[in-house]
């Protein structure tokens, strides 16, 4: 989520930077391969908290139900499973408590 907006206090200045890099760099691929009339896609997903190894061995206390990894890869199945026409540019997706 940090690549669609900024939360003071909640990440370091240079994450949020890489993020947003991530997003124009998937819109550029994106631009690049509609100019050559590939019919290959490409899609963002942009999560927010998901529970994972690394926030369990940070002993990461949340403050709400995060999303599971299994949850990001039923996104995933659903960009994968769009019709051929059809390109899913950005998803994002956060559990339904996660107010920002």
């Amino acid at each position: 989520m940090t690549g669609h907006r900024v939360v003071a206090g909640r990440t370091s200045v240079t994450y949020g930077a890489s993020k947003h890099a991530l997003r124009v760099l998937t819109d550029g691929l994106r631009a690049e391969l509609a100019a050559k009339k590939s019919p290959v896609k490409v899609a963002m997903i942009s999560p927010g908290m998901v529970r994972t190894e690394w926030h369990s061995r940070a002993r990461h206390e949340y403050e709400y139900r995060p999303l599971e990894p299994e949850d990001i890869a039923d996104v995933a199945m659903y960009i994968l499973s769009a019709p051929r026409h059809l390109q899913v540019c950005d998803v994002l997706v956060r559990s339904i408590e996660q107010a920002v």
